[in-house]
C-alpha cells in the first residue's frame, strides 16, 4: 500500500510516497555523483520532462505517460517497457528547489520487471551548478531488496545514463 502527499513550496510541489512493507528485506542507498561540463540549465533541460526519459537512458524501450499531464508536472506517471515487463513511476518532484538546485525526484508505483527486486524505490535527481559551463550531478535511491547482487546494476545504469547526458 501507498499514501501520496502532496505538499507546495514557492518553486515546486512536492510529493511523498509512504510506504507500508511487510517484507523483512534490507534497504540499499545508492548515490552516484558526477561533475559534468554543461550548465545546470542545460543539464535540466535534458531531464526535466518525465516522459523523456529515453533520450538518456537506452536501457527501456518505450517510456509514455499515462495520466494525461505534462511531464513536468509533479503526480506525473510513466510507463516504461523492456520486452514484455513494465515499470510504472510517478513524479514526486520536479523543479528548483529552496537553494537553487533543480530536483527530480520519481518513484517505482507498480512493476513486473523489478518485483521483489526494487521495493519501495524512490529515486533523487540533483543538479546543482558548480559553474556556468559545469555542475554536480546526483543520482540518488534508496529501495528495498531480497536480492543485493541488483545494486551493482543500478549504479551502472545510473552511471550510463550520467554518460548520454555529459555527451548530449
Amino acid at each position: 500500500s501507498a499514501i501520496l502527499v502532496l505538499k507546495k513550496t514557492k518553486n515546486t510541489t512536492q510529493a511523498t510516497s509512504l510506504f507500508f512493507n511487510t517484507s523483512m528485506a534490507e534497504e540499499y542507498n545508492i548515490n552516484v555523483e558526477q561533475v559534468i561540463n554543461k550548465s545546470a540549465d542545460d543539464v535540466w533541460d535534458i531531464i526535466k520532462n518525465f516522459g523523456n526519459l529515453l533520450d538518456y537512458c537506452t536501457v527501456m524501450s518505450s517510456c509514455e505517460i499515462t495520466n494525461g499531464m505534462d511531464g513536468t508536472e509533479v503526480g506525473c506517471k510513466r510507463k516504461l517497457m523492456a520486452g514484455d515487463n513494465y515499470v510504472m513511476e510517478t513524479l514526486l518532484e520536479n523543479g528548483k528547489n529552496e537553494e537553487g538546485n533543480y530536483i527530480h525526484k520519481y518513484t517505482i508505483t507498480d512493476t513486473t520487471l523489478f518485483t521483489g527486486i526494487f521495493d519501495n524505490y524512490v529515486a533523487t535527481i540533483t543538479v546543482s551548478s558548480i559553474s556556468d559551463t559545469s555542475c554536480s550531478f546526483v543520482w540518488s535511491s534508496t529501495y528495498n531488496s531480497d536480492v543485493p547482487e541488483h545494486r551493482n546494476g543500478i549504479i551502472n545504469l545510473y552511471i550510463s545514463c550520467i554518460d548520454i547526458i555529459r555527451n548530449k
